[in-house]
């Protein structure tokens, strides 16, 4: 099949741009690129610094922990990173909603680049904690936290504070303070209530880092070594022994019935205080009856559950042991019961308490909450109600063999016993419960012990 082909003629006629304000093209569109680079620079180099001029600035103090605060607004921790306007601000730094620092710093106009190179500034402070008597108090606070932190367990979902880097830094960043021998009784103090690998281990890496520092001796670094192995060891190890148990009756002014422990000089109540001893104790003390709850609150003496199911009264003679009292409480109770016999009447210590406990390490644990004791013995030492004892909550002074060097005041106090609530599997004699001084408990109760 043939085709015919026809070729087409096609005459190509060239565009010419035509002059503009008697320029010529090669002129006139030199002039417009650049006035688009003008425009490109002017939008990326100067607008967003026009806009919007100022830096990110760093807020950094040599005291850890602090709350920043920009212009009275919280805005994080230390070392926080926020960006400022442009002109004057006021920085203020605390500890414990502390002012320890105030900084007033300028953060100066930037317009060129700042959207491809943001400008940085730096504000510090450094005089947060500028004397030795400033710093103890630190110190004793980051007591307290850790003292808090130590009874606390951490898991995937919930981290403690770890207070020991944060006293181990603050320490370094304090050149200019002697502050050696308060950090060292810092750790020493701390190791009276570590509980746990954890908080063990957190120790040991903020002692790595002083270490590294050349910050404590080396006599210092062995002896806070030898402590934390024997707190270590003691995690497996806190079986006691108290030997020669021996006891034998005795009462307390034909008021109380209890037994004297020969060997180690002090006597104990053969049960709880009952209710009628309450009734008892708030005729002459109306300060404590229940009708006083509300001042006794005010006072921090108690909580709101304080006598709460309970309506002590001297006309029934009720032997049911006082409960949902606190420690203040008890020990108003033994300062009565002091007057009225002319007797040394306190709380059990922690180790009068397990020297008992272990007298009668054969008797069954208690699983009711009203009972009848039975028995020449000391009753319900497992079981039944928890029982305050005198000893504030540190569970490795007997361990360790030293006392706690700081003043602060601690308001924890260990029970002992476990009630009928508890599982009689997970308690032992060793087993320490806690309770804050004003605490009342539906489970808690006490039993009084005395001296001659």
């Amino acid at each position: 099949m043939n085709h015919n082909k026809e070729k087409l003629n096609v005459e190509l006629e060239s565009v010419k741009l035509k002059e503009m304000f008697g320029l010529t093209p090669p002129v006139y569109l030199s002039i417009l690129y650049l006035l688009i680079l003008l425009i490109l620079l002017f939008l990326i180099a100067f607008l967003p610094g026009i806009l919007k001029s100022g830096k990110r600035v760093t807020f950094t103090s040599n005291v850890e922990p602090v709350a920043v605060y920009l212009n009275d607004n919280y805005i994080g921790s230390n070392g926080v990173t926020s960006y400022v306007a442009a002109g004057k601000h006021k920085a203020t730094f605390k500890f414990f909603d502390e002012i320890i620092d105030e900084v007033e710093f300028e953060v100066k106009r930037s317009i060129f680049l700042t959207l491809l190179f943001p400008r940085k500034q730096n504000v510090v402070s450094t005089d947060g904690i500028s004397d030795i008597t400033t710093f103890r108090n630190y110190i004793n606070r980051m007591l307290k936290l850790a003292i808090q932190w130590s009874k606390v367990e951490s898991d995937e979902t919930y981290h403690t504070m770890d207070v020991f880097n944060m006293v181990a830094k603050t320490a370094l960043n304090l050149k200019s303070i002697d502050s050696q021998n308060e950090t060292f009784l810092f750790y020493k103090d701390a190791l009276l209530f570590v509980e746990s690998n954890q908080f063990l281990n957190e120790m040991r890496v903020s002692l790595d880092l002083l270490k590294e520092g050349n910050y404590f001796t080396e006599e210092q670094n062995r002896t806070l070594n030898n402590l934390m192995t024997k707190v270590e060891t003691s995690f497996t190890t806190k079986n006691k022994n108290y030997p020669n148990l021996s006891f034998q009756a005795n009462n307390l002014n034909n008021l109380i019935e209890g037994y004297y422990y020969t060997n180690y000089d002090f006597s104990i109540a053969t049960s709880y205080i009952s209710e009628y001893m309450w009734a008892l104790f708030i005729d002459k003390n109306p300060k404590w009856a229940k009708t006083n709850i509300d001042n006794l609150i005010k006072e921090g003496l108690v909580d709101d559950s304080y006598l709460g199911g309970v309506y002590p009264t001297t006309a029934i003679v009720s032997n049911r042991p006082i409960k949902n009292i606190s420690y203040y409480a008890a020990v108003a109770f033994t300062d009565y019961l002091s007057k009225e016999t002319n007797k040394n009447v306190f709380l059990p210590t922690n180790e009068m308490w397990e020297i008992v406990a272990s007298s009668v390490a054969d008797k069954p644990y208690v699983k009711q909450a009203t009972f009848n004791p039975t028995g020449s013995y000391p009753y319900s030492l497992l079981g039944g109600y928890w029982e305050f004892t005198s000893s504030s909550y540190i569970p490795n002074q007997e361990l360790l063999e030293y006392e706690l060097s700081s003043n602060i005041a601690l308001d924890d106090v260990i029970v002992k016993g476990g009630s009928y609530l508890n599982d009689p599997n997970n308690i032992k004699i060793e087993t320490i419960g806690v309770l804050s001084k004003s605490e009342c408990s539906e489970s808690a109760s006490f039993r009084i012990a005395w001296k001659d």
